[in-house]
C-alpha cells in the first residue's frame, strides 16, 4: 500500500500496486500521469516517472526467458495469498496476486517479509517460483519444483516491495 510521505511509494509502487490489482497501465499514461497533472511538471518528472514504469511494464510483457506473457489471462486473486505482520513494528504487510490458475501466479508484496501463496493447479503440476527486485530488475531462482495443490512460503530479504512468480514448468 502506499503511504504518503514514503519515499519508496513513487511511481513505480504506483504502477505495480494498480497493475496487481488488476488494472493496466494505459499507452497515455504519460498524457494522464497524476490524473492529468502531467503537462503541469516538469518534463524532467515526467521522463523520471516514465522510467519508475518501464520496469513493470517490461516484467509484464515479457518472460524471464524473452517470449512475451499473455498478461490479459492474469486475473486478481488474493484469495490465494496471506502475508504476515511486519516484525520490526507489527504494522500491516501487503501482498497482492494475479493469476492464471494452474499456469502463473504473480505476487506483489510490501511493508512484510513473510507471505503464502497457494497454487490452486492439480497436485501433478509443478511450478517454478522466483523472486523479482522492481528496483534492479534481478531475478533470483527460489525452488524450482513446487507441487500443485500445496502452498509455497515467499521470503522477502527486507519489508521493501517484492514481486515473486510462480510459473508452471519449466523456463
Amino acid at each position: 500500500m502506499m503511504r504518503p510521505g514514503d519515499p519508496a511509494a513513487g511511481p513505480a509502487t504506483a504502477g505495480w500496486v494498480l497493475t496487481l490489482a488488476g488494472t493496466y497501465i494505459v499507452p497515455g499514461f504519460r498524457r494522464t500521469y497524476y490524473g492529468g497533472w502531467a503537462g503541469r511538471i516538469t518534463p524532467l518528472a515526467a521522463r523520471a516517472a516514465l522510467k519508475d514504469l518501464q520496469t513493470p511494464h517490461t516484467f509484464f510483457t515479457q518472460l524471464e526467458n524473452g517470449s512475451r506473457r499473455e498478461w490479459w489471462k492474469l486475473v486478481p486473486q488474493d484469495s490465494l495469498i496471506a502475508s504476515e505482520v511486519n516484525p520490526a513494528d507489527g504494522s500491516k504487510g501487503h501482498s497482492y496476486c494475479l493469476s492464471d490458475s494452474g499456469r502463473s501466479y504473480v505476487v506483489y508484496t510490501e511493508n512484510t517479509r513473510a507471505t503464502d501463496l497457494s497454487f490452486n493447479g492439480p497436485h501433478d503440476l509443478t511450478y517454478r517460483v522466483t523472486r523479482f527486485d522492481p528496483r534492479t530488475a534481478q531475478r533470483t531462482l527460489l525452488t524450482s519444483s513446487v507441487n500443485g495443490g500445496t502452498a509455497v512460503r515467499l521470503l522477502s530479504p527486507e519489508r521493501k516491495d517484492w514481486v515473486f512468480e510462480g510459473k508452471r514448468g519449466r523456463l
